[in-house]
């Protein structure tokens, strides 16, 4: 079960458990307040012990409303599979995308590593729990990675800021973007709103989110160029997973990284390489021009590739 629906469970039968307490006294019934008390502190242990526990593998929830929804009872079984599908089909291209190139069309490489498991069907709503097939202990799986970008990118989207939306198209390439169409449309025709739910974090689209972040998809136009060779001072962000190249007098250019240059960068345990960064490379760049109606023009950068100077000519 996912950690955070658990504890939203338990939260729950603990307010419900306090309730009751509050209506009870010791003299009148001294039993249930008994009964009642051990399982309060049972609760708060479970939930105690749950929310220290990280979860190092991918795992996601799907909640659904809107027309397709009948309450808690049901969901549209045509509706409910393709969007279980198609946000398959999301993650699937993000996980190649990290992990390396993406074609324009034709299947994707790396299809069955990224695939979810539908595991549980959420309580109290209607929805689908999908989680990796991964025994991982310590540090966070691609797979994981990969649905976390996707979770980021649906609700970028489809954000009333602004901000968030033009930091979200950074990410897309063509592929995905014709797969971001798809399901926003899905769900657009459908009458449907959307929650995703992760680990630590949650965000929804409302109808007016889902019908926005449809237009602005279908608005979307991408142009990915030549790759261009640069000289300049690289430094990264880790956590954002992030580059940095500094030329002199001239802007520095921003951008992400591929898997391959990440493992040049970053240690197996998250940490920089010192000897990489702060020094000058001959940085391979991938660039795309993403056009948005009624905005300026974004040119974005994806390092793919590092050499190093004095082995470049």
């Amino acid at each position: 079960m996912l950690k955070r629906i658990e504890l939203e469970a338990l939260r729950a039968d603990l307010q419900s458990v306090q309730g009751l307490l509050s209506t009870r006294t010791a003299v009148e019934d001294p039993i249930g307040v008994m009964q009642y008390r051990y399982r309060q502190g049972e609760l708060e242990r479970e939930i105690g012990q749950l929310a220290d526990v990280y979860e190092p593998t991918a795992q996601v929830g799907l909640f659904f409303g809107g027309r397709p929804v009948v309450g808690s009872r049901g969901i549209d079984a045509t509706f409910g599979s393709k969007a279980v599908e198609q946000f398959q089909v999301l993650v699937s291209t993000k996980y190649t995308d990290m992990n390396g190139a993406v074609g324009a069309r034709g299947r994707l490489p790396q299809r069955q590593k990224s695939e979810l498991l539908v595991t549980d069907v959420a309580r109290g709503s209607f929805g689908f729990i999908m989680e990796e097939d991964s025994d991982a202990q310590f540090l966070d799986t691609p797979l994981k990675e990969a649905v976390t970008e996707i979770v980021d990118l649906i609700y970028r989207i489809g954000a009333p800021d602004e901000e968030a939306f033009e930091a979200g198209i950074d990410e897309i390439d063509n592929r995905l973007l014709t797969s971001l169409r798809t399901f926003f449309r899905h769900l657009d025709d459908a009458g449907a709103t959307i929650r995703l739910v992760e680990d630590s974090r949650e965000y929804s689209l409302m109808r007016d989110g889902v019908t926005r972040a449809r237009e602005r998809a279908d608005s979307l136009t991408i142009t990915e160029e030549d790759r261009e060779a640069v000289l300049g001072t690289l430094f990264v962000l880790p956590d954002a997973q992030r580059f940095e190249l500094h030329r002199p007098d001239l802007p520095a250019l921003r951008g992400t990284f591929t898997a391959e240059v990440r493992d040049i960068l970053i240690d197996a345990f998250g940490a920089v390489r010192g000897d990489a960064i702060g020094r000058q490379w001959l940085a391979e760049l991938s660039v795309k021009t993403v056009r948005v109606p009624n905005r300026a023009d974004r040119r974005t950068y994806r390092l793919v590739g590092l050499q190093e100077p004095n082995l470049a000519g």
